[in-house]
């Protein structure tokens, strides 16, 4: 059976402490997405990543690792999220999954969080998302963005590519205009 997985984004530490901010994992399109494909049949969790304003990975990841993650998931990152998936496919090569879909994919290009994505693209492991991978992308993302999509699209060149300019950082308030992000569910079904 289907299901699925949304990893949320890093936030700032203001943002993250704000009491008047939703929480990253109940933020922006995540909990419409997650709703949607429960709608359709495909339950869906979006784990709340620890400390996510200073994340480790290996915290992170075992979180994540709560959800049972087969080949007939569904993996959805966003930002700081789309990073962790990619690290932890590329480092467990037996790891296979039925889509990756990374939404304004962020792999800290200038290493401001030490060894939070210090690791190995694997160019192999778009073979083991049974149904692809897409990268959504915005040319009018933030430069770190913009070249961590980059480097993701040279090492991963059979992935969709949908480039999204009005959506920026694909986060409502940003300049996404919704909360609703109805283009990426014809990339996950």
């Amino acid at each position: 059976m289907t299901n699925a997985i949304i990893l949320h984004g890093k936030p700032s530490i203001e943002r993250y402490m704000d009491p008047s901010q939703p929480k990253p994992h109940e933020a922006n399109w995540l909990p419409w997405l997650a709703q949607t494909l429960g709608h359709m049949g495909i339950p869906t969790t979006i784990p709340e990543l620890p400390k996510p304003y200073a994340p480790v990975y290996e915290n992170c990841i075992n979180e994540a690792l709560k959800t049972p993650i087969t080949e007939d998931t569904l993996v959805i990152g966003h930002s700081m999220g789309a990073g962790l998936s990619i690290r932890w496919m590329s480092e467990n090569p037996d790891v296979a999954v039925k889509k990756l879909v990374l939404v304004a994919p962020w792999l800290d290009p200038n290493r401001r969080y030490g060894s939070l994505f210090d690791f190995v693209l694997d160019p192999s492991l778009i073979e083991r998302c049974a149904g692809g991978m897409a990268i959504f992308y915005s040319s009018h993302d933030g430069k770190e963005a913009k070249q961590s999509a980059g480097m993701l699209m040279s090492t991963f060149p059979g992935a969709t590519r949908k480039n999204i300019p009005e959506d920026g950082h694909f986060m409502p308030g940003n300049t996404m205009r919704t909360n609703k992000f109805y283009k990426i569910i014809s990339e996950l079904l």
